[in-house]
């Protein structure tokens, strides 16, 4: 998949005229996957401290019910 992207980024700055192409693909790329993979951390983040306050909530309900 990777490489795939790296070709396609890589004809998109041919076609624009640049030189070392190859280069500015790579930094493209990295510049492009960097936000995902920390998008995705953060939403992991989110999910766990989400359950975890569901959890206590439930919790700290259970013991007030008693």
């Amino acid at each position: 998949m990777l490489t795939a992207l790296n070709s396609i980024l890589t004809n998109s700055i041919n076609s624009l005229g640049f030189n070392c192409s190859e280069e500015l693909s790579k930094f493209a790329q990295v510049r492009t996957l960097t936000p995902i993979k920390l998008s995705k951390h953060f939403q992991s983040m989110s999910r766990e401290f989400t359950e975890r306050l569901s959890l206590k909530t439930y919790k700290n309900y259970q013991k007030m019910s008693l």
